[in-house]
């Protein structure tokens, strides 16, 4: 409980479009848990939802404020200062950019699809297909046109990331920040 309460008034202090993005990432996941974990308390364990509800509320918080708070490219340099291997950092990277692409596509395609049928159309008639065919397709155009910029650019396999960063203040301060509520958890479980 008192991380979700640091959480909270961590996202009370963002700016009003982080706090936004974060505060709408909850309700989805939060009352998928609940309706998941809703015959529990009829089978006898009422404290699992609960639990498991504080839990996902925590975990899709923390990832909220890492997603509004911090850039795709700062994310890859921080892996390359674990020794993460660069050809992974860079497979990675293409990776997340053509899905992300290609997932805005196909809901663009999927809109136009809808706004064109009426009624209630069955789902063999609904154009998932053409859909699928056409994301395919320009899949394959994404993956030549990256190819051929890449050579064109000198690429030659090796990735160049952000310069890294000498740990600082805040990173010390951020440590003793985890070691202390580390220390008091364990301090919680012992003296129950």
């Amino acid at each position: 409980m008192t991380l979700l309460t640091f959480e909270a008034a961590y996202v009370a202090l963002m700016d009003t479009d982080s706090m936004m993005l974060v505060l709408r990432a909850l309700p989805g996941p939060v009352l998928f848990t609940v309706l998941i974990v809703l015959p529990a308390a009829f089978m006898g364990s009422p404290g699992t939802i609960l639990t498991l509800t504080m839990k996902v509320t925590q975990a899709v918080t923390v990832l909220s404020i890492l997603r509004a708070q911090t850039r795709w490219q700062e994310l890859t340099g921080a892996l390359g200062s674990l020794f993460v291997p660069p050809v992974f950092i860079f497979v990675l990277d293409l990776t997340v950019r053509c899905l992300v692409f290609l997932g805005r596509c196909s809901n663009t395609l999927l809109e136009a699809v809808k706004l064109r049928s009426f009624g209630n159309a069955d789902w063999r008639h609904s154009g998932i297909g053409g859909i699928l065919g056409v994301a395919f397709l320009k899949a394959q155009r994404m993956e030549r046109g990256t190819e051929e910029a890449m050579r064109l650019r000198g690429f030659e396999g090796e990735l160049r990331t952000i310069k890294r960063k000498k740990a600082g203040i805040w990173d010390a301060v951020y440590v003793l920040g985890m070691i202390l509520m580390t220390a008091f958890f364990a301090y919680t479980q012992i003296h129950r």
